[in-house]
């Protein structure tokens, strides 16, 4: 489905209560989350011990959601640095963290990439997008590109047409909420980039991937960056993925290891360190990496 104008951009999820202004639906998110943060980092402190790390993990949450309403009015909505610099944004992200994609940090280690692929993509698919950062940012840097977003969350298309609307892309992005990768890939040609993000479905995506690969004529090489995760035994499934790309017909080309000193982003060097820390905080899995292979006719 693409997206296009439409005067229905009403975007609300059960706590917002102000549908009238993004920046009135922003305020009451900020301080949904930062009262939340406050009250269980209170709970912790007053009815249990021993238990140092958690407090200290939602006492930088408190940091956090602090720092993100802050930044999120200071850029007035836009994201101040990285790849997508500039970018209208939301003031809400699924399934991962908000501050880091306002700040420019998230992910940081793709950047390179990105920005070596992204003049040579016809294409851009992210199975797996949550609310668009990359669907709506890969096609704000490129207005020649043909940007898809897959996800099974149901939020995710009011997501999109949000952030469709902020930065004019009609006509440029598209959606499913099918995991069917003929789908998202139906009508495109030529070069492009999938991202894949789906804890534990990966086999299932690159075998449909392959298969819609091998039966078109009409695209001539695919990069993949593909998001390692935890097994069901707890340990990192890189081998096991890297197994699958083989049999899949990708090559791959690098392993993408977590740089930590990449969350620390120049715009909040007058923090104290704690405080700089926590707000550059973006997981707990240190041996996530990521994984760029290639498919080519």
């Amino acid at each position: 489905m693409t997206i296009g104008a439409t005067s229905d951009n009403k975007f609300s999820f059960p706590w917002w209560e102000h549908p009238d202004s993004l920046i009135n639906r922003a305020d009451h998110f900020f301080t949904h989350q930062f009262e939340a943060s406050e009250r269980r980092l209170l709970e912790l402190g007053i009815k249990e011990t021993g238990i140092e790390a958690v407090v200290l993990g939602q006492a930088a949450s408190v940091v956090q959601n602090r720092t993100t309403k802050q930044i999120w009015h200071h850029g007035e909505g836009c994201i101040l640095a990285g790849p997508f610099d500039g970018m209208r944004y939301l003031p809400i992200a699924l399934h991962s963290l908000l501050l880091p994609k306002l700040l420019g940090t998230y992910e940081a280690e793709l950047s390179p990439l990105l920005e070596e692929l992204l003049p040579q993509l016809n294409f851009f698919i992210d199975v797996g997008c949550a609310e668009g950062y990359y669907v709506a940012g890969m096609a704000y840097r490129n207005p020649q590109l043909r940007s898809i977003g897959v996800d099974i969350d149901i939020r995710v298309q009011r997501c999109l047409k949000e952030l469709t609307a902020l930065n004019v892309l009609y006509g440029r992005v598209g959606f499913t909420s099918s995991t069917a990768i003929a789908l998202a890939m139906e009508g495109i040609k030529g070069q492009g980039l999938v991202i894949v993000d789906v804890d534990g479905s990966e086999a299932e995506v690159l075998t449909a991937l392959q298969e819609h690969l091998v039966g078109s004529d009409q695209i001539a090489c695919v990069d993949l960056i593909l998001e390692t995760d935890r097994s069901a035994n707890g340990s990192s499934n890189q081998l096991e993925l890297e197994h699958l790309l083989g049999q899949t017909g990708f090559q791959i080309k690098s392993v993408i290891s977590q740089d930590p000193t990449l969350r620390f982003s120049p715009l909040l060097s007058h923090f104290t360190f704690p405080s700089w820390a926590a707000c550059g905080w973006e997981r707990d899995y240190p041996e996530q990496c990521w994984l760029h292979a290639r498919w080519q006719r």
